[in-house]
């Protein structure tokens, strides 16, 4: 069970004391060889890790310092004062004093290299923390650099300073035993650099850092290199231009994520690096050369799904999988469901898979004590599964917006199937997706119009009078708080439309009225089919109110904006400039 709330916040205290004292006080030894006291700043260090103690590295950059005022040999100097910079750097992290960073440099700043560029790393993510000192950056940066103006960006020249250490030992042909650490600082260095101007990002930088993350995979041959080569060619395919380098950088991503995926040990890791891989593989087919591409994309976020091991990544994985579903079915070009089966990935639990279908043997065999996962016939199935599943796994961030998706791929199933369930459970989840929309919301204007239209449907297939009314509200509300007159345009067309179905079914000739006067509200747009249209439905109305010359009158205008639109508006003019030609025969005939 949870754990008590008094025992937890004794455990807080309790540990906060530990790291504050270190455990057992322990004296520090009388000065020695450097090397002896080298090995004894370790011990404390060891000691700090180990129980959080800030006086353990105290001692061990006292000791250090003396080590480093001791050594006499030359070749070793260097070595200790990186031991001493690294322990300041600590004991910063720790308590975040400027003058631990001022002494860390003060100690390798003249040496250049690996440590210079730690330190210099280290201020700049102080500096974009706002935990430095501009005084502090400004005197450091004058020795590291030169001339340093008021008006330079702090971060960026630390950066710059950091990866102008660096590169000597990350391009040298031959590597020192320090190399696979500096290159990782440097790759991190780039990618800040890359991201260090605003939100756009430039690619210099990272095209410097796939480069060398691609050489450290060669040399470690380890999965977290491979992953680090793949997620920076996948960051440039996210952010170059043309698609044709898009489609090279994703699939170098793939290249790299792939064996990584195969080597990763760990379920959380598997999960992110499956998760990249959706993304290249989305990213590799902007031309839809493939027209199943979308499932191989289902395929990748299932197995990251099948490895996630908290709530928050399985709900993601389960979001991501119903907006593939989604986009696979509103694409007019995409299969509804894959062409051949396709190889099994192990269901996560209860949790909906991508949506192979039904049929392969190797499907139907779920492993001992799970039970069978959901298997989407068609992508709108799939996105109502998946996005079903998300909103009862983890804490959605925006669950109006996850409540909105649902409720409309559950209309247009209850269209497609003529199923009186799914209509309304669209109509449930809109209406809970416009209860947790506050007003000052820009998107609530489209859920409640979203919300008019279920009701319209229901009404349609049920004839019950009260979705009518619901609809007329939920209309009337889009169109009054539409920010866009586009929107607002099309929501008083379509209360409209309720207006004259309430007129009908009620037989009250005021709905008809009020009808008249959403339509001329819906003219209000710089839209010229949408304008005419909702002036032809107005001449309608006006036929029955007011007689044949108004409403006359009133088709003239529809069809003078209908044809001013051209082709676009050539469907809707056939059916006015029918209307024009019956109500001016008529005319004449009298």
């Amino acid at each position: 069970g949870a754990t008590p709330a008094g025992l937890r916040v004794f455990a807080e205290v309790a540990a906060d004391t530990i790291r504050r004292r270190g455990g057992p006080p322990v004296a520090v030894p009388a000065p020695g060889t450097p090397d002896e006291l080298g090995a004894r700043a370790a011990d404390f260090i060891r000691r700090y890790e180990r129980y959080g103690g800030a006086r353990d590295l105290d001692s061990a950059v006292g000791l250090l310092r003396l080590a480093v005022e001791g050594e006499r040999r030359r070749e070793m100097l260097p070595g200790r004062r990186a031991e001493l910079s690294r322990a300041l750097l600590l004991r910063w992290r720790l308590r975040a004093l400027d003058e631990d960073l001022a002494a860390a440099w003060e100690a390798v700043g003249s040496g250049g290299g690996f440590a210079a560029a730690e330190v210099l790393y280290t201020m700049a993510v102080a500096a974009g923390n706002g935990d430095l000192g501009q005084e502090a950056a400004r005197r450091v940066l004058r020795e590291a650099t030169g001339p340093y103006t008021d008006d330079a960006d702090t971060v960026v020249e630390l950066l710059t300073a950091a990866s102008d250490r660096l590169r000597g030992l990350t391009e040298s042909v031959r590597l020192s035993e320090e190399w696979p650490a500096a290159a990782a600082l440097h790759i991190e260095v780039l990618r800040r650099l890359s991201r260090a101007n605003g939100p756009a990002v430039d690619t210099t930088p990272l095209y410097a850092a796939a480069a060398l993350a691609e050489r450290l995979a060669d040399t470690a041959d380890r999965a977290g290199a491979r992953v680090l080569h793949g997620t920076l060619e996948l960051d440039l395919a996210r952010h170059v231009v043309s698609d044709d380098v898009v489609r090279h950088y994703a699939e170098r991503a793939l290249r790299a994520l792939r064996p990584a995926a195969a080597e990763a040990t760990g379920g959380a890791e598997r999960a992110d690096i499956w998760l990249k891989i959706a993304g290249a593989l989305e990213l590799s087919q902007l031309e839809d050369s493939d027209p199943f591409w979308r499932w191989e994309v289902l395929d990748a976020l299932a197995e990251a799904l099948a490895a996630a091991e908290d709530d928050g990544v399985r709900h993601h994985c389960l979001l991501r999988m119903g907006d593939v579903h989604w986009q696979g079915h509103i694409d007019p070009a995409a299969p509804a469901a894959p062409a051949a089966p396709r190889s099994p990935v192990a269901p996560a639990g209860d949790l909906p898979e991508s949506g192979r279908p039904a049929g392969d043997p190797a499907d139907d065999r779920d492993p001992p004590g799970r039970p069978a996962a959901p298997r989407a016939r068609t992508h709108l199935d799939g996105a109502i599964d998946n996005w079903s599943a998300a909103l009862s796994t983890g804490s959605p961030e925006r669950p109006a917006r996850l409540l909105t998706r649902l409720g409309r791929a559950l209309g247009h199933r209850a269209e497609r199937d003529e199923a009186p369930a799914d209509l309304d459970e669209a109509v449930r989840r809109l209406r809970e997706a416009v209860d947790e929309t506050a007003e000052s919301d820009p998107e609530l204007a489209q859920r409640r119009e979203l919300l008019g239209a279920q009701y319209l449907a229901r009404y349609r297939s049920t004839g019950a009078l009260t979705d009518l009314y619901e609809a007329d509200w939920a209309y009337g509300s889009a169109a009054r708080g539409a920010r866009d007159p586009y929107a607002a345009s099309r929501a008083w067309r379509a209360r409209g439309d309720t207006a004259v179905l309430l007129a009908r079914h009620t037989g009250t000739p005021d709905r008809l009225q009020q009808a008249a006067e959403h339509y001329l509200r819906a003219t209000d747009v710089d839209d010229a089919v949408g304008a005419g249209a909702a002036r032809a439905a107005r001449a309608a109305v006006l036929e029955e109110l007011a007689g044949p010359l108004d409403a006359l009158r009133e088709y003239r205008a529809a069809l003078a904006l209908l044809e001013s639109a051209g082709p676009t508006g050539e469907e809707t003019a056939a059916g006015v400039r029918a209307a024009v030609a019956r109500l001016t025969s008529e005319a004449a005939g009298r």
